[in-house]
């Protein structure tokens, strides 16, 4: 829903403040369910504050499946 869209930008925003990504950096999202919080960072990415992953889904978040 669009409240938790807003929400989960504003945690990568925050959280991109808090530390500066830098290109080959990773974000990891354990549970990430849609992939809605790291594609907040994609989004912030083109606000020119962080830099994705190359291996993108076709939402443009990086994913690797499997457990650990």
């Amino acid at each position: 829903n669009k409240s938790m869209v807003e929400h989960l930008l504003g945690m990568a925003r925050y959280t991109s403040s808090l530390v500066k990504l830098a290109p080959g950096d990773v974000v990891l999202d354990i549970g990430s369910n849609d992939g809605t919080l790291l594609k907040s960072y994609l989004q912030i990415q083109e606000e020119g504050s962080a830099s994705p992953t190359g291996n993108a889904s076709p939402t443009g978040v990086a994913v690797a499946c499997g457990l650990m």
